[in-house]
């Protein structure tokens, strides 16, 4: 993480974010190291639901795409396969739906 945080200043970069995910969710001392990286580096690196990292991996499909988003018309499928959890998202209904 020093690397990138490295990599973003060179590059510009005057604010960080990220998320943790399934590993973070799980560890007993998950938000204790997250709280120390971020105070070490500076981040702003947060855990999130698997609800949401499903979220994240359907806007991040989407944003690969060129315009217009995806509709129901049109739909879109996103998966996310990680080393602690997998996601299915799609748009429903005119719904964001996690499964």
């Amino acid at each position: 993480l020093e690397a990138f945080r490295a990599l973003a200043v060179e590059a510009g970069a005057t604010q960080f974010a990220g998320v943790a995910t399934a590993v973070f969710r799980r560890a007993q001392n998950g938000e204790a190291y997250l709280d120390r990286i971020n105070g070490e580096l500076g981040l702003g690196l947060r855990i999130v639901s698997q609800a949401s990292e499903g979220e994240l991996g359907y806007l991040s499909a989407c944003s690969g795409l060129p315009p217009p988003p995806p509709s129901d018309v049109e739909p879109l499928v996103a998966w996310d396969s990680g080393g602690g959890s997998f996601q299915i998202s799609a748009r429903v209904g005119g719904a964001l739906c996690v499964w």
